[in-house]
């Protein structure tokens, strides 16, 4: 026996003596055809909401130095608001809002998809500075789009909205797993179901990944959505989501209430760009109007037009500015 192998069985002998053991992942799962199902009858319960949100906000516009605003600390005071429904308009796309506010009356900056207009945009207008970003969401994850904060990938995670289950035909998911186990803070290294999304890009018709969606793999509690990551057109990992503190969505319809992490921060890979949101005071209740979530009608004017960009503008034939 070499020096090695008596070393390592030493190792193993004191570990079993002293009542150490191999961290292992569980030894059961659910199917994919399970998680989607669970995460699609969750998803579907909530066909509206309405929240209160503490919303920090850090973003470097080219050309321009970084700036932030506000806290998502659970000590500040809510300065923003969250809306979405799934039943506004001709779209199939769900119209969603993250609106920051100063005061009541002065909205600092909106990140949204209106599925009316058929829109997803950003603006924002703080002091003497102002800009804005829109695109057709028809076109939304064609080339050459860019946006500093896509409203279309925080919609993605706020695990309100449907997975494909049909694995037959795109967009589709696929299932791996990770094997990590022993992590104390659940990270994309640890025991994880990992759903792949696939889908064909507008325009050039090319088939990748959008998005990996990590499921926490544990036997003590269902499996829920901890980390999204993101990824370009060429496969490169562009923005990460970390999804924490479950809550139930306040609803008045039978069975069980949806539930939806409150605790979002997505940060872009390679930038200072970031947003952290805490939501609180969930519900389904009908409140505010569809047309809080247009993008036109709210655009501030003292915007000016020059700084107003159309981010697939001469892309494709169909759609203009609303």
């Amino acid at each position: 026996m070499t020096r090695a192998l008596q070393a390592a069985g030493a190792i193993l002998l004191a570990a079993t003596l002293l009542g150490g053991c191999v961290k292992t992942c569980p030894p059961t799962r659910v199917s994919m055809d399970e998680l989607v199902a669970g995460y699609n009858a969750n998803a579907a319960r909530a066909d509206r909401l309405w929240a209160r949100a503490r919303i920090r906000v850090e973003l470097a516009a080219e050309g321009r130095l970084p700036m932030g605003w506000g806290s998502a600390s659970p000590i500040a005071s809510p300065n923003g608001l969250l809306l979405l429904r799934k039943d506004v308009g001709p779209q199939a796309t769900p119209s969603f809002v993250l609106i920051g506010r100063e005061t009541l009356a002065v909205e600092l900056f909106r990140l949204g998809v209106s599925g009316e207009e058929g829109v997803y945009y950003l603006w924002y207008h703080f002091g003497d500075r102002g800009e804005a970003w829109w695109g057709r969401t028809a076109l939304a994850g064609a080339p050459g789009m860019n946006m500093p904060l896509d409203p279309a990938q925080l919609l993605a995670v706020l695990c309100l909205t449907e997975l494909p289950a049909d694995f037959t035909d795109l967009p589709t998911v696929t299932l791996r797993m990770s094997h990590h186990p022993g992590q104390t803070i659940p990270t994309s290294e640890t025991c994880a179901y990992i759903l792949t999304f696939l889908d064909r890009q507008p325009l050039s018709g090319r088939i990748g990944l959008t998005r990996e969606v990590y499921f926490t793999w544990d036997e003590s509690a269902p499996p829920r959505p901890f980390l999204v990551k993101l990824f370009d057109r060429d496969g490169v990992h562009v923005l990460t989501a970390r999804l924490d503190e479950w809550a139930p969505i306040a609803d008045d319809a039978a069975g069980p209430a949806p539930t939806m992490p409150t605790d979002v921060e997505l940060v872009w890979e390679g930038t200072v760009n970031r947003l952290h949101v805490q939501l609180s005071e969930m519900t389904t209740e009908e409140r505010g109007e569809p047309e809080v979530m247009l993008f036109t009608p709210w655009l501030p004017d003292a915007i000016p037009p020059g700084n107003v960009i159309q981010v697939d503008e001469g892309l494709g034939a169909e759609g203009s500015q609303p």
